[in-house]
Parts: C-alpha cells; structure tokens; sequence
C-alpha cells in the first residue's frame, strides 16, 4: 500500500479481508521509509521525475485570418484551373474592391458564408438542447441573409465542408478531386462563390470550414 509520502508492506494475511490497515502499528504493516528513525528526503528527490508540457496556445486572430486568406485563394485558384483544363467558362462573385466606411452595412457573399461557417462549427460544441436550437435559430436568419446578399434571379446550390488541417493546397486538392463533379457544372453563366472560416482551438488544433457555392440564371418566365 502506498500514498505521496511512503509506501508500507504488508506482513499480515495475504487476503485483503482479513488484514487491518493500521498502518502505524509496525506488527502490520512495515513502512519503507521510517520518519520516526530520523529518516527524511531531500527536496531534490521528491520532485517529480517528468516536465508539464507546455500547451501551445491557439492561434491568434490575425494569423487565423491570414489563412484563411491564403486558403481561399488556393480554392479559387484550383477551380480556376480544373475547370480551364475542360475548356469550361470560370465566373467568380467576388467582392469589391472598395472597402466599406459603414462596417455594419451590407456585406458579400463571401462573408455571409465565412459567418454561416462560424454558426455550424459553433452548433456542434453545442452541450445543451437550449444552445443548440439558439444556433439553429440563427442558421435560419444567416440562411436569409445570404439570400439576399446574392444576385437577382439566381438560384443557389452549396456544399460545406469541414478539415481537421488548414493547409491550403491540401484542401484545395481535396476539393478539386472529390467534389469535381459540382464544379465541373457546363451552364456558360454558373458564378462559384466560396466562404472560409478557421477555428482555432488549442495544441496547435484547428477545425477548418470552407463552403463552395454556385449560382445559376433562373429561366426567364414566359
């Protein structure tokens, strides 16, 4: 038997169920290490014989949204280029280029769909019925929102999907070969939108969102 200060043998029976655990009668038990003999141990060797590791910390902001920048352009440039190889037109909604003086108006596509990434990555840490139908709740109005954010008679179709790496040539090789099939769509006006969110989480461990949309001219009524 033994604790953080000493360990003792026993010389009683050899089941448990007959034995006491007295353990300062020596005609029971006898001690290791005898402190009532003057016994004691440096300080050096009751440290522990092992390092705490050291946990990384998450990612910083900045640097979070620096890749997903980087990740973004990997994923257009790949769609770009699968679909230039089949001689197929490449039309992406891009945001303009002017920066925004209201940082509360109308946003892009874009970033309807990185905060919509956000959303669905927030729903699955949800612990509790009372979170989760919050984040529904606001699935529903983001799902809105990105509607009126798209172009007039179009009709959208998209696919989110989740990585457990944030290496952009990896996600973008990914993309291009499992989903080759919904970016190689032929209709001449299809416009590809993408949105991209990184969560950071600690030991170097990140959940990756990209979410690769398109858009299509509605037929004209008759």
């Amino acid at each position: 038997m033994f604790n953080h200060e000493n360990v003792w043998a026993n010389i009683q029976s050899l089941d448990p169920l007959n034995c006491m655990f007295e353990i300062d009668d020596p005609t029971l038990w006898k001690p290791f290490c005898s402190f009532e003999d003057g016994f004691s141990l440096d300080v050096s060797q009751t440290l522990p014989f092992y390092k705490p590791p050291s946990i990384p910390a998450r990612l910083k902001a900045v640097r979070a949204k620096k890749i997903m920048s980087e990740i973004l352009q990997h994923v257009k440039d790949g769609v770009e280029y699968i679909r230039g190889n089949k001689m197929l037109e490449w039309k992406c909604f891009e945001p303009e280029k002017i920066k925004q003086s209201n940082k509360d108006g109308p946003k892009h596509m874009q970033e309807h769909l990185a905060r919509g990434l956000k959303l669905m990555e927030d729903r699955l840490l949800a612990h509790n019925e009372t979170k989760r139908d919050t984040i529904m709740s606001r699935l529903g109005s983001w799902k809105a929102d990105l509607m009126k954010s798209s172009p007039d008679n179009v009709s959208f179709e998209g696919i989110p999907i989740n990585f457990s790496y944030c290496d952009g040539k990896r996600i973008k090789n990914r993309i291009c070969d499992k989903y080759e099939e919904f970016l190689m769509d032929s209709e001449m006006d299809v416009q590809f939108v993408f949105g991209v969110y990184v969560a950071p989480y600690y030991c170097s461990v990140n959940s990756t969102w990209v979410y690769i949309g398109k858009m299509k001219p509605l037929p004209e009524a008759d």
